[in-house]
């Protein structure tokens, strides 16, 4: 069951995976996820792998920030940790 507020580009994603991201918003691993759910650990792992890419974030954290604290804060982070280049 989807509990999760609208956020930035949540339409991105299908109702499976707003499922999972109730779960790992929540902090429950792949395999607790996968129990409630009925499904494999691979299939959740997928599932997050997918969710992660649509939403152009690296890891939970960052999808927390995304869905409670808004866009702005990731992209921030983003720029922050950007490599510096050099231009000769």
């Amino acid at each position: 069951m989807d509990t999760l507020p609208d956020f930035p580009r949540r339409r991105l994603l299908s109702p499976r995976e707003l499922e999972v991201a109730t779960f790992l918003v929540r902090g429950l691993s792949n395999k607790e996820t996968a129990r409630q759910m009925n499904l494999s650990a691979r299939t959740v792992e997928d599932h997050r792998i997918n969710i992660y890419r649509k939403l152009h974030v690296r890891n939970a954290v960052e999808v927390c920030y995304l869905i409670y604290g808004g866009d702005r804060e990731v992209r921030s982070q983003r720029l922050q940790e950007a490599p510096r280049t050099h231009h000769v």
